[in-house]
């Protein structure tokens, strides 16, 4: 089990499988959560739309030990949900820092959420939304997973690689593959620009992000954390 400076808990896939530090209320949903990873995240699908596991860096993730779990059995309207989530960000920035940084974009935390009512996915997706600009301006994405959950693949608008038995937040490095999921806000654009192109003069990178996203529409309540799905 790793502890975060703020007393947040993760644990392994293995430390869930076993169980001895974890709460048995919460196993249920978090081995359910970790066999799910193991099983969809990691091998590919007839509907992907690509060749491939759904999620490529899930099993690199896993053979490195730098997927982590944790669960918020909270309802999400409980004062201090955000303040927690923001917690869990900054936990990953703690671990992160302390990896090489080819490593970095394999560290992931998946935040289980047994309250989350599994036939609605609209609280996930607001408070997603809420979210997202304090993740990505630190170079983060944040992204929520559910079992309704109605994010499209890119490569297959008809594949749903965002469902997931469990409703969960999923926390990772932000990589070059997300510009599609950052490019319909500016200062979403702003922050991938800054990221990935560094040597572009700050005052540059805004007029550019300002109008890449004039046209663009605004996306849905969603926004995905998928990488290349």
């Amino acid at each position: 089990m790793l502890l975060g400076l703020s007393g947040l808990a993760l644990w392994s896939p293995a430390e869930v499988a076993d169980g001895n530090l974890i709460d048995p209320e919460q196993l249920p949903a978090l081995r359910e959560t970790a066999a799910w990873a193991e099983r969809f995240l990691t091998y590919g699908h007839a509907d992907l739309g690509r060749q491939g596991p759904v999620c490529p860096y899930t099993r690199p993730s896993l053979n490195r030990r730098l997927f982590h779990l944790a669960c918020l059995d909270r309802d999400l309207d409980d004062e201090g949900v955000r303040e927690t989530l923001l917690g869990y960000r900054d936990l990953h920035q703690e671990l992160a820092a302390e990896l090489p940084q080819e490593d970095r974009q394999f560290l992931t935390i998946l935040i289980v959420l047994p309250r989350v009512d599994r036939s609605d996915p609209e609280p996930l997706n607001r408070l997603q939304a809420r979210l997202k600009t304090d993740f990505v301006q630190n170079r983060l994405m944040i992204g929520q997973f559910h079992p309704e959950c109605a994010e499209p693949g890119l490569w297959n608008r008809d594949f749903r690689p965002l469902h997931s038995p469990v409703p969960l937040l999923a926390i990772r490095h932000m990589v070059a593959f997300d510009l599609p999921f950052l490019q319909t806000s500016q200062q979403h654009l702003e922050a991938y620009l800054a990221a990935f192109a560094p040597a572009i003069p700050t005052a540059v990178r805004s007029r550019l992000a300002e109008l890449a996203t004039r046209e663009i529409p605004t996306p849905p309540t969603g926004s995905s954390v998928q990488a290349t799905v």
